[in-house]
């Protein structure tokens, strides 16, 4: 299954990689990601090996369906009816 950013709703200092770690953006990038996340009440920790991170079971987002396969589904299901 191949997911697809749906960047229409996803402010981009809010994507962060699967561990939780901001990845580094060139230089300062992933504390100017960390400093809009704390503006916005995201607690952002420090790893072990310095590394910024959230914690993806209080402010991750895991749903059943991505946006972006709902809207696919929907534009599906109005091509099937409409024939």
């Amino acid at each position: 299954m191949n997911h697809h950013f749906h960047d229409a709703n996803v402010p981009w200092q809010r994507v962060i990689n699967s561990k939780g770690i901001i990845s580094p953006r060139g230089p300062g990038g992933a504390r100017r990601q960390a400093a809009f996340l704390r503006r916005e009440g995201v607690i952002v920790g420090t790893g072990q090996l310095r590394e910024l991170t959230v914690d993806l079971a209080v402010y991750g987002w895991f749903p059943d369906v991505l946006p972006s396969e709902a809207a696919e589904a929907s534009g599906s299901e109005e091509e099937e009816g409409s024939g």
